[in-house]
């Protein structure tokens, strides 16, 4: 019952089902008043409001339907519509490294792979596709909070925003017992976020560089980059606390830059 009254929801929830809904409702509304008004002209004779209300019902129904599925596409489009879909698609992403965290600025972090697509909203949604990371086990990291905005001529901006848990990797998970920012289970709650900047040319079929800088808001993303540059000169437990403790102290979010490119 609850996995029927779930997908029932689900259906609710739709754009096109509101629209089948409101649609439905009108036309009844406006069949039982032209029903009535017949029925006004023609007091002996209701056999014939049957075929009217029988026939009449499903053709409002589809009319105002159609109808109102124009008006809810046109109101989920914007004055960006067209730079989204420009911008869909496969991206290779490069975050810097702070020189704060890591003096030797760790110069072969791999690449991320992130896919841009338009969600049913008709609004950006980035997925990262993480592999091999120095902090983080293999997984893809879905970020819906995306916003665009233009900021002069045909330059534009592109800002996007997580919070969330991230499974840390294998080999930091042991130092659990140490730091405050790891759970029992090896996750770690981070928040981060992003401004890029890109250029528009009318001209142009698709979007392929964007670049910006990145912040880590709760200062999470530095200190796991903290245990790691502490685990991998072979400190034990105790000495990687001690390695940990000694560099923790952060004077800005400001992680570096961050470059989103695609032939």
């Amino acid at each position: 019952m609850d996995s029927l009254i779930k997908r029932l929801l689900d259906f609710v929830d739709t754009r096109s089902s509101k629209s089948a809904m409101q649609a439905a409702g009108v036309a009844s509304v406006l069949t039982l008043m032209m029903a009535y008004a017949l029925s006004l002209l023609s007091l002996d004779n209701y056999s014939t409001l049957i075929p009217f209300i029988a026939f009449g019902t499903p053709f409002l129904f589809l009319a105002i339907w159609f109808f109102l599925s124009i008006l809810q596409s046109k109101e989920f489009q914007d004055g960006y519509t067209v730079h989204r879909k420009k911008m869909s698609g496969t991206w290779i992403v490069n975050y810097s490294n702070p020189m704060r965290v890591d003096s030797r600025r760790n110069p072969d972090s791999p690449a991320v792979g992130c896919i841009i697509s338009i969600n049913s909203e008709e609004k950006l949604e980035l997925r990262f596709v993480v592999k091999n990371n120095r902090i983080y086990e293999d997984d893809d990291n879905i970020v819906t909070d995306v916003a665009l905005r233009r900021e002069h001529s045909n330059m534009y901006n592109m800002f996007y925003y997580f919070s969330g848990k991230r499974e840390a990797a294998f080999d930091l998970k042991h130092m659990a017992e140490h730091v405050d920012f790891l759970t029992d289970a090896g996750k770690v709650n981070i928040e981060f976020f992003a401004k890029l900047s890109f250029r528009v040319e009318p001209n142009d079929k698709k979007i392929t560089h964007m670049e910006g800088n990145w912040y880590d808001l709760n200062g999470n993303i530095t200190k796991m980059l903290l245990l790691r540059s502490a685990v991998d000169t072979g400190a034990s437990s105790a000495d990687a606390l001690l390695h940990f403790t000694s560099m923790h102290q952060l004077d800005s979010a400001l992680m570096g830059s961050v470059e989103f490119s695609r032939g």
